[in-house]
């Protein structure tokens, strides 16, 4: 099926808007304590859940000095508001943070010109997989190889391997941990969203939040 026939419905989508909320014993259990970092406390501020949207991580992000780790714990707590996937990852992350923080400072400032060597680099930290740090990127507003840094994690895959759209017909192949399949991934998303004159990050929460319920063309 064509991408366009839904062109109205991805223009409209709320992606900024929309939120999802997380539990802070979710995140005590992940780090079996009751002392959760400052930046994460300072989040929940005495509360026992936090509601967080896009445009919320986006403020933070855009903040002439951002806190980074608050960036990386709000980017965290509403890409995995029950700690699914990556509850087990997260003391890693948390234990890697100072070392985070400065790869994604110095990707803020002057961007990812080869993606393939500084995916080389953010491999190297222990827990901290492509669907958490493109998340990140997307963010902060980072460009890889010229293009805007888009969320891709194992169910925007599955719906390309599924061959539901024909405009995705040729990311069929992408896998998870090939470094240049993420730039192939976010040139055709550019291309689409400027054909159909709608925004790259709904297309992504599109195919995300509808490309899984759809049924694959006959082929």
């Amino acid at each position: 099926m064509k991408l366009a026939t839904y062109t109205d419905l991805i223009r409209t989508l709320p992606v900024r808007s929309l939120i999802f909320r997380s539990k802070r014993e979710t995140w005590e259990k992940a780090l079996k304590t009751k002392a959760l970092p400052n930046d994460l406390e300072e989040i929940f501020d005495k509360g026992d859940q936090v509601p967080i949207s896009r445009q919320d991580i986006f403020d933070e992000a855009a903040k002439t000095v951002p806190n980074l780790k608050k960036v990386v714990y709000l980017t965290i707590l509403w890409g995995y508001p029950t700690g699914w996937n990556i509850r087990v990852h997260f003391p890693s992350i948390v234990g890697q943070m100072p070392k985070l923080t400065q790869i994604l400072e110095k990707a803020r400032e002057c961007d990812i010109p080869d993606w393939t060597d500084h995916f080389r680099v953010i491999s190297s930290l222990p827990g901290l997989k492509l669907s958490t740090y493109s998340k990140l990127l997307y963010f902060l507003g980072v460009k890889v190889e010229s293009y805007d840094a888009l969320i891709l994690d194992q169910r925007l895959l599955a719906v390309f391997e599924n061959k539901v759209f024909d405009d995705f017909l040729e990311l069929a192949h992408l896998k998870y941990g090939k470094a240049s399949h993420y730039v192939c991934y976010l040139r055709k998303i550019d291309a689409v969203a400027q054909s159909l004159a709608v925004p790259k990050e709904n297309v992504e929460m599109f195919l995300f939040t509808f490309g899984s319920q759809l049924k694959a063309n006959e082929r």
